[in-house]
């Protein structure tokens, strides 16, 4: 992550953008946060109607508030997240202006000699792929995994209130799941590393020929071009295969101790419930929380998936931003 930190602080102009794009992170947790306790009172009023405690009639100007106050925190928290969304997308096209812009004026600064081993294309290349990769990920974490980890703090501070085992089983998972990722992450990244080699060296060839064709064409060297560029392909295949079935065979265990976690979570939240420690709307409250922190959980394998390939891309990017400049550069 230490690569995609230095991407955001390359970019500290953009400090207005990050801190909207936090504050309706917050205001988006908060108000999604308000729909478990109203329907707590929903279920524990409506509990009391059908066991005689209270009549039908007596309860239903409540259910009617509780209803309306539902939509109301329903309805603002879609308008927060539509806000904070359009700041995480200004923000990313902000800063992939900026990384776009620096990685071209570095390339104008750069010798001659540089160019002389790189295949031009395979420069281009890495503009698109490196920069589209860091910013696809950085604007997906400021739209959607940032309020998720906010209401998840919120959540462990609610659960340790009402049941603290329950937000020690919550934050257990987390770590869990990192270290499982840890182990997954070294190989998976030096496999798409490898990968990416092939990849901008097949495209880069690609731009070198079309933009050349009629030499190609003179040199009749059409099969020979074809034959290399396939097979720069067929070797990103033959490295996908077991980079697939590595991540996905850790995946599978990471997903299979947050089942456990999450079996323990449920059986110990039926039975306080069915001895008395919890009413029907606490432990409505609590099972729809712990899905709230269930979510962010589940969706790791893809905030890290994709973080992994924006990490592999930031590397060729920052490895020609710390090439020496030419000495007599404007």
């Amino acid at each position: 992550m230490q690569s995609l930190t230095r991407v955001l602080r390359s970019a500290s102009a953009l400090w207005p953008l990050y801190a909207a794009i936090i504050v309706f992170a917050a205001v988006q947790a908060a108000l999604t946060l308000v729909s478990p306790f109203i329907l707590r009172e929903a279920t524990d009023t409506i509990v009391a109607a059908v066991s005689g405690h209270t009549t039908a009639q007596a309860v239903t100007r409540t259910i009617v508030w509780l209803s309306i106050g539902l939509f109301v925190a329903d309805l603002a928290s879609t308008v927060a997240t539509n806000i904070g969304g359009y700041f995480g997308d200004v923000m990313s096209m902000r800063l992939r202006q900026i990384l776009s812009t620096r990685y071209f004026a570095k390339l104008l600064a750069l010798p001659q000699r540089y160019f002389d081993g790189q295949i031009t294309g395979t420069v281009i290349a890495r503009l698109d792929r490196s920069i589209a990769g860091m910013t696809q990920f950085i604007q997906s974490a400021s739209n959607s995994f940032l309020p998720m980890m906010l209401q998840v703090i919120a959540v462990l501070a609610i659960t340790t209130f009402y049941y603290w085992p329950l937000t020690v089983l919550l934050a257990s998972l987390f770590p869990i799941y990192m270290y499982l990722t840890a182990l997954t992450s070294k190989r998976w990244q030096r496999m798409e590393d490898e990968k990416n080699a092939e990849i901008d060296a097949a495209n880069g060839r690609f731009s070198e020929v079309i933009g050349q064709v009629k030499v190609t064409k003179s040199f009749v060297a059409e099969i020979r071009e074809l034959n290399g560029f396939g097979t720069r392909y067929g070797r990103t295949v033959e490295i996908t295969r077991p980079q697939s079935s590595w991540w996905h065979w850790m995946d599978t265990a990471r997903g299979a101790a947050m089942n456990v976690i999450f079996l323990v979570i449920y059986l110990m939240l039926f039975l306080q419930t069915l001895h008395g420690t919890f009413s029907l709307g606490d432990m409505v409250m609590l099972i729809t929380l712990t899905n709230m922190a269930k979510q962010p959980v589940f969706m790791m394998s893809w905030i890290v998936d994709t973080a992994q390939r924006a990490i592999a891309g930031s590397k060729d990017y920052f490895a020609v931003l710390d090439e020496r400049v030419e000495p007599t550069a404007n």
